[in-house]
């Protein structure tokens, strides 16, 4: 029966071909000749074989007739099952859950999906999908001032990124961003810059509006000169820079009275030749910066009120310095987060008073020299020491046992400690677990050196074992987690089997992440 027309098939076309019994012994005879030197000798013989021929290339017209026909039927099923499903969808998309949420949830869920950003480079960044949905997605996506006041531009560089909005639409966008955001702060990141020369047209678009910023991240090899905000800069907090400017002294920003966050990246002698506001500066994080003699030193001076500074690799910290250095204080500081060799961690430890220190972080890597293991831990101890500083968050690494113990002897208000490729970690655990140095200690996070599992395992497990032994009897500040990472080229079945029956018997959690080396 055929499933449109409700029509009987010819049944002699079917008929033809659904018993192959005679054709099939035709076939087998023909076949045993083909593998012999056969070759008909009379013309009887070569008229049968013609004939035969010409009855299957009928056959085969028939049949390619009747394939055409059915792919049809098929094709005109395909399409009615299509339509089906845009239906179904349809109506189950009118059930949906999400119809039933407040216009303030769903914003939520719009701020989540798109972290809070427009991308005005790509026209399927989220932000723009969102209010094509419908037109109550598009009411709610639009009033998200939020999203819209927070902007990515991506301009080139050394990524993959793959823009697909053309440079006039990147304006036009950028334009719209700037109304939906209506009076809110803007903030504002020039992404993977390279040299594209959208980038002057679309800062000139934002600088009718930088009273209304709020951050700005830009790079300094963009700009041959200093730009003017005729607009003022009354809001504007976070600043972030980059990249070597051509120029002499850069002044556009020394005006922002309420900038407090400062972040620099790859800048030669920011202290010289940047004009800011520097005494009113609370955040500074300098990555892979440059200074000139005294030039850091000098910084820290006049930076009173910095409660949070992040210095990683910088040039130039110990570079033909006097050999006594004026005390930097530092009333204000709360977080210390230093990587930097040994010799510049010296010198810039040794003259620090932060008596407000809570959280410090030392990544160091010990190089041929003068300098030992021995006057790091002098230096980080003098430094705790002289500042009268009670520290709850510390984070060690790249230094050995000897030294991370010392440093602990002088820090007994820890509630967080992070060791990070300790040199013999085996020992410090054993040093944490023969006597109180940590009272407090509620999180423990280990990471392992390449195949260090195996001589920290038993220490570890003793360690936890007389946390519990000594806490049961005072429960005030009891052990929660430890997170140990172990870079291990066998697997770390056997360790798992050790502290995962030792986890239920504690009551701590030990949460085990692995990194298989040499995959």
């Amino acid at each position: 029966m055929c499933p449109t027309c409700s029509v009987k098939a010819d049944q002699d076309v079917f008929s033809q071909f659904a018993s192959g019994g005679q054709s099939n012994t035709r076939d087998e005879h023909i076949l045993s000749l083909l593998r012999t030197s056969y070759f008909p000798s009379d013309d009887v013989e070569k008229s049968s074989i013609l004939f035969a021929i010409q009855d299957c290339e009928k056959d085969i017209e028939i049949l390619d007739t009747e394939i055409g026909r059915l792919m049809s039927i098929v094709t005109q099923l395909q399409k009615r099952r299509s339509d089906a499903e845009r239906t179904l969808s349809y109506h189950a998309g009118i059930l949906s859950p999400i119809r039933q949420l407040p216009d303030e949830i769903l914003g939520e869920i719009m701020l989540f999906s798109t972290s809070g950003r427009t991308d005005v480079h790509s026209r399927f960044s989220a932000a723009w999908r969102l209010e094509k949905v419908c037109k109550r997605w598009q009411v709610v996506a639009l009033s998200l001032q939020e999203m819209w006041a927070s902007i990515d531009v991506y301009l080139g560089g050394s990524t993959a990124y793959q823009a697909t909005v053309s440079d006039p639409m990147v304006a036009r966008l950028v334009q719209l961003c700037i109304q939906r955001s209506q009076e809110r702060s803007l903030s504002i990141r020039f992404m993977e810059i390279g040299s594209h020369p959208l980038f002057h047209a679309i800062l000139d678009l934002l600088s009718s509006s930088s009273q209304r910023w709020e951050e700005i991240s830009l790079s300094l090899s963009l700009l041959s000169s200093s730009p003017v905000f005729e607009n003022g800069l009354n809001r504007l907090r976070i600043l972030g820079l980059s990249g070597l400017y051509p120029g002499g002294k850069f002044s556009s920003f020394q005006h922002a009275q309420q900038l407090t966050q400062l972040r620099l990246s790859g800048i030669h002698y920011p202290f010289r030749f940047l004009i800011l506001p520097w005494s009113q500066i609370t955040y500074l994080k300098l990555v892979y910066c440059e200074f000139r003699t005294g030039e850091f030193m000098s910084l820290l001076q006049h930076l009173p009120k910095l409660s949070h500074f992040i210095s990683r690799w910088n040039k130039g910290l110990s570079k033909n310095l006097p050999s006594t250095i004026k005390p930097i204080h530092l009333q204000h500081l709360k977080v210390l987060e230093l990587d930097a060799d040994p010799v510049p961690l010296w010198t810039l430890l040794n003259p620090l008073h932060a008596p407000s220190l809570k959280t410090l972080y030392i990544v160091t890597v010990q190089r041929a020299g003068n300098y030992s293991y021995s006057q790091i831990s002098d230096s980080i101890v003098s430094a705790i020491r002289g500042s009268g500083c009670s520290l709850s968050a510390l984070s060690l690494s790249s230094v050995n046992s000897e030294c991370a113990c010392d440093i602990l002897d002088m820090t007994p208000s820890l509630t967080s400690l992070r060791l990070e490729y300790i040199q013999d970690a085996a020992a410090v655990l054993q040093h944490l677990s023969c006597q109180p140095v940590l009272p407090m200690l509620r999180r423990l996070t280990l990471s392992c050196s390449v195949n260090q599992g195996a001589d920290i395992i038993w220490s570890l497990v003793s360690f936890v074992e007389a946390w519990s032994d000594d806490h049961s009897r005072n429960p005030t500040y009891p052990l929660r987690t430890i997170d140990v990472t172990f870079r291990e080229e066998r697997g770390v079945g056997r360790f798992t089997s050790l502290l995962n029956p030792l986890s239920a018997d504690t009551g701590v959690v030990i949460v085990i992440n692995t990194v298989r080396i040499g995959q």
